[in-house]
């Protein structure tokens, strides 16, 4: 492996550590996303915590780590299975932040500015499914979690051909690994869903 690509690479999960979702609220509300709502250090907390711009930025934000990440790697003629190794690193850098003793997001954001960079289409079919789950049920996490759960799907029929957009083999092992991950690191969100207990849109929480 060319010596360039071992900076990128690690460069790439220092761009995923940087927590704006943590810093962005922190800033402007004075408020720490850690003891608000959930307790995610993410967007739709950020939202909760310091209003709904503070939110969007820190939603935009961490989506273009991902896209950043594989850009870098793309500026460095890397192949493409070192870009999706560059845009796993800036996922896992988002989720366990050395700048938060190992906290972090759940990634959803991060992994869709990625998957945004690796193929428009895919995105836009994963797009489409968080929109029309979060439009049925009103519940963040629900579609988070089903676009999740979406994504590795509508990859592998566009590796084998079976849809109307093309996705390399990398691609969806990307999308293996990101979707199984943030479904994971949703795990306490559904719990919250069995016991009836999760925040809808709209809701207030202290």
């Amino acid at each position: 492996m060319p010596a360039a690509w071992w900076v990128v690479l690690p460069l790439a999960w220092l761009i995923g550590t940087v927590p704006f979702s943590y810093l962005l609220p922190r800033w402007f509300s004075g408020r720490d996303v850690r003891s608000t709502g959930s307790g995610n250090v993410g967007a739709t907390n950020a939202d909760r915590a310091a209003g709904k711009l503070v939110g969007a930025c820190c939603l935009l934000l961490d989506a273009s780590k991902g896209a950043l990440a594989i850009l870098l790697a793309e500026a460095w003629a890397a192949p493409l299975p070192v870009v999706v190794a560059a845009a796993l690193l800036a996922l896992a850098g988002h989720g366990h932040s050395p700048w938060l003793q190992g906290a972090g997001g759940k990634g959803v954001a991060t992994t869709a500015g990625a998957l945004l960079a690796l193929s428009t289409a895919g995105a836009a079919v994963v797009l489409v499914v968080w929109v029309v789950l979060l439009a049925t049920t009103r519940t963040v996490s629900v579609a988070s979690i089903g676009a999740a759960a979406a994504m590795p799907l509508a990859l592998l029929l566009g590796n084998l051909g079976l849809a109307p957009w093309s996705v390399s083999l990398p691609v969806v092992l990307f999308g293996g690994v990101a979707g199984p991950w943030i479904i994971f690191r949703h795990k306490d969100n559904l719990k919250r869903l069995r016991a009836g207990q999760e925040p809808r849109i709209g809701t207030v929480q202290s």
